[in-house]
């Protein structure tokens, strides 16, 4: 039997390993759009950890994990049209 999250764990997972072999990438040959899709990786992943966290009635850590990666996708965003 499945454990009922295991899409969120996954999901979370895929992304953060994606996020270092694209870190690792970024550490070799510096191109800085990719550095940008590695924020939103991570946020994502916080998104992934947030909807968790809700599932399983930890509201708290819930609404932190959201907060945390609206920030990074509101600042990731501002700063890519910046550049």
């Amino acid at each position: 039997m499945r454990h009922p999250y295991e899409k969120f764990v996954r999901l979370e997972l895929i992304s953060l390993i994606l996020a270092i072999f694209a870190g690792i990438v970024v550490l070799v040959k510096g191109f800085i759009l990719l550095a940008v899709v590695i924020i939103y990786l991570i946020g994502c992943g916080l998104c992934c950890e947030a909807m968790i966290e809700l599932n399983t009635h930890n509201r708290n850590k819930a609404f932190k994990h959201f907060a945390q990666a609206l920030l990074l996708f509101i600042f990731m965003t501002y700063i890519l049209f910046h550049l």
